[in-house]
């Protein structure tokens, strides 16, 4: 009997491939090739996340609420991926049971307007099966 593997387990296997080899302990790409930066519209950094998929960027949930930044453009998030053009967030989708007061599920996925291209230096993070 073959067991299928979940969908994570054959992504992580899948992007495996652009992730350059260690050799005594060495990484040879980035440090971390899985972060990016989530601005605003005014080019103001407000959190990091780590790219889980080609559209999807995961966060935490408090970062995108408790910015003390009066000016932030809240409708116009960007996610910064380095040597590639910004993408645009489309949608904010918070855990359905996230809980302000005692941030309990704060996390948070961003989805972007348009599929990353992936690389050595641009590889989404691998999550552990629970």
């Amino acid at each position: 009997v073959v067991i299928p593997k979940r969908i994570s387990e054959a992504k992580c296997r899948e992007y495996s491939r652009f992730a350059a080899k260690r050799q005594n302990g060495v990484c040879y790409n980035s440090r971390s090739p899985h972060t990016v930066a989530i601005i605003d519209l005014n080019q103001r950094h407000i959190s990091s996340g780590s790219i889980i998929s080609e559209r999807f960027v995961l966060t935490k949930a408090p970062s995108l609420f408790d910015i003390s930044v009066s000016d932030v453009v809240w409708d116009d998030l960007w996610v910064r991926l380095g040597n590639q053009p910004d993408k645009k967030v489309i949608r904010e989708i918070s855990h359905p049971d996230y809980d302000p007061e005692t941030l309990r599920h704060h996390i948070m996925l961003l989805e972007m307007d348009s599929p990353l291209a992936f690389s050595n230096r641009l590889v989404p993070v691998c999550l552990a099966n629970l």
